[in-house]
């Protein structure tokens, strides 16, 4: 995939300028928290069904709807992938606007989906806390 980026970058230079790729950058970052804010909300269920992997395997199976465009998935499964489960969110994105120059609306979307999941997650996290249970006792 990088190998993609970097020929595209080769071939497409007019395209570039210093707000897209500053753009790109810091949505590449929003994506990588994304990305950790929606693993641990799949790891976070470990506190309730006591395995040591959480749900881990259904995590990556999601993963794979991150390594596809946003932009093929239609309709309720578009919704879904971009806000519910937001894996489309973490490299279609950043990739648009690198591409297609700055949206205030995508920058906005991203930025609010990673804040609400974020918060989400730290939620989760305090009730599974609250729910531990120590394995030596």
């Amino acid at each position: 995939e990088s190998a993609v980026l970097c020929c595209a970058i080769v071939v497409l230079p007019e395209l570039l300028c210093a707000v897209n790729i500053a753009l790109f950058m810091a949505l590449l970052v929003c994506g990588c928290i994304l990305y950790w804010t929606i693993y641990m909300c799949f790891m976070i269920p470990v506190f309730w069904i006591q395995s040591e992997t959480g749900l881990r395997q259904l995590f990556y199976g999601f993963v794979k709807f991150a390594e596809r465009p946003d932009a093929i998935f239609r309709g309720w499964l578009h919704r879904t992938l971009t806000t519910v489960l937001p894996f489309a969110l973490i490299a279609s994105y950043p990739a648009r606007i690198l591409f297609d120059g700055p949206s205030l609306a995508s920058v906005a979307h991203v930025v609010g989906v990673l804040a609400a999941f974020f918060a989400l997650m730290l939620w989760f996290w305090r009730c599974g806390l609250r729910a531990y249970s120590s394995a030596s006792s």
